[in-house]
């Protein structure tokens, strides 16, 4: 693997011995949601992220990177230099990497998604899904625990999502006035973002696998590192081979919803997940910025802002997402938006129905 000697005279690599939720440690910046969605990207959506000259060159020889994020489904590439920020001049003081400081990539991830916001005080705060659509090209969407009282019927979606394979997911903690200075009675950091990097299901229990970005700081309830409820079978059915104070924890996913107030999801569409995309650009603008009534404008109609027609031609599942270019941080559009369906006689429709010959379409 190619070597990279930066200003601050060590030695790193992009990459080393694969990639790995481990890898990223949160530092000092308060962008817990952007560090848990690089936690769950994976192998193949963490390289693509990186543009090299070559195969065999993982470094432009001008000391910059360039690397790919999406604004809107369209590719928004990002150059950086190989300046890293230290402190005291030899430690990073935001993302860091592991035990193996000589692996970068998250780093450079965290350097370069600052430049697109301006500078690292702008990407404080923010939303694992927004986060993750804007690394993979993906479709965001937040589930709360409150607007779901069955959770055999939630555990299922959770569930089948999980299996998908082309859906990422993250996990939030209620907010509390302390921030994440606050801990729960059973060590869950308030006001958080997690990554959820596994589900399983068996014998009758349901558990889910959790990631601090912080590195530490772990459930202690049931199914915690130290509970007595693991046995050999258990182990090896999770896949669970040494618990370590390393941020990853088991809960029971009874506990998880009591403890966690949403679910982030990130579902990627492309060919090689069988998904097809159409992009549609519009503006509210002249004659079609109407609006919606309000108290200062009642008699505006909402037939005089953009319409778009969509025929469904056969049963299937799909999603309408409506994005807002203009943006003033990550998670935070300049103006507020609104999308609505009506059916050809002007029934306001919220999800369409097999009776209607679509199997499901998913206003997000």
């Amino acid at each position: 693997m190619s070597e990279h000697n930066t200003r601050s005279g060590q030695q790193h690599v992009v990459f080393e011995d694969g990639v790995d939720a481990g890898d990223v440690i949160q530092g000092g910046l308060g962008d817990c949601y952007f560090l848990s969605a690089m936690a769950v990207l994976g192998s193949k959506h963490t390289r693509d992220k990186f543009i090299f000259l070559n195969t065999d060159d993982e470094f432009m020889t001008c000391g910059a990177f360039c690397i790919k994020f999406y604004e809107q489904g369209v590719e928004d590439i990002i150059i950086i230099d190989d300046f890293l920020p230290l402190l005291f001049g030899t430690e990073h003081p935001f993302t860091n990497t592991g035990e193996d400081s000589k692996e970068i990539w998250p780093i450079l991830l965290e350097k370069a998604y600052a430049k697109k916001y301006g500078n690292y005080a702008n990407i404080e705060g923010g939303l694992v899904d927004f986060a993750l659509a804007e690394m993979t090209n993906g479709i965001p969407e937040s589930m709360y625990t409150k607007d779901n009282q069955n959770l055999e019927k939630w555990w299922n979606q959770v569930y089948e999502l999980y299996k998908q394979g082309n859906v990422h997911l993250g996990a939030g903690s209620p907010s509390h006035p302390n921030g994440d200075s606050a801990v729960s009675d059973m060590g869950i950091v308030q006001g958080h973002a997690f990554s959820i990097l596994k589900l399983v299901e068996a014998d009758g229990v349901k558990l889910i696998c959790i990631r601090n970005p912080h590195g530490r700081g772990e459930w202690t309830g049931d199914w915690s590192d130290d509970s007595d409820l693991w046995t050999s079978r258990m182990k090896n059915v999770t896949g669970q081979k040494d618990f370590l104070e390393d941020g990853i924890f088991w809960m029971d996913f009874n506990d998880f919803v009591d403890e966690f107030d949403t679910i982030y999801v990130c579902r990627v569409y492309n060919e090689d997940s069988g998904w097809y995309c159409t992009l549609t650009n519009g503006k509210w603008e002249g004659q079609y910025a109407e609006g919606v009534p309000t108290k200062e404008h009642p008699r505006a109609k909402l037939e005089n802002n953009p319409n778009y027609s969509l025929t469904v031609s056969k049963p299937g599942q799909g999603f309408l997402v409506m994005r807002l270019r203009e943006k003033d941080g990550p998670s935070k559009a300049k103006q507020a938006g609104l999308m609505v369906m009506q059916a050809n006689n002007g029934e306001l429709v919220s999800s369409l129905r097999e009776s209607q010959g679509v199997k499901k379409i998913v206003l997000l």
